[in-house]
């Protein structure tokens, strides 16, 4: 099982969502939000804020809020999933050679997508309400 992290920027209201490109190992084309493996040493909130300097060159989010983890399966494949969502202080992104696209959307358009696995419940746990 990898542990992986997904997160979300926000910026007016609006949510950062990004298309991988060729060059990745899965998922090529797939719409996705920032993601990346946690280093052995990372918290998972330290790979996040990692992931989105690099895919993104965001250098200073605003932590929202730590989803819930959760497991998603794929064939052959299992990955443990730790969501995120920050404010982002500008919508102006630099890509990274991961992805080809980006746009802003409104949360209920992902849906409208073509998504890698458990993109809509990473949302889903950022988004909530504490219980």
């Amino acid at each position: 099982m990898k542990k992986v992290v997904t997160a979300f920027l926000r910026h007016n209201g609006r949510i950062l969502v990004l298309k991988r490109s060729d060059r990745v190992g899965s998922f090529q084309g797939y719409w996705a939000g920032v993601s990346g493996f946690i280093e052995i040493g990372e918290t998972p909130l330290e790979a996040a804020v990692r992931e989105v300097r690099e895919e993104t060159g965001i250098r200073n989010p605003v932590l929202l809020k730590e989803g819930e983890p959760f497991l998603v399966k794929d064939e052959d494949k299992s990955w443990l999933i730790h969501p995120f969502i920050f404010e982002s202080p500008t919508a102006d992104i630099v890509l990274d050679w991961e992805h080809k696209r980006y746009k802003w959307i409104e949360a209920d358009e992902l849906t409208t997508l073509e998504i890698v696995p458990g993109l809509d419940k990473a949302l889903e746990r950022c988004m909530e309400e504490p219980r």
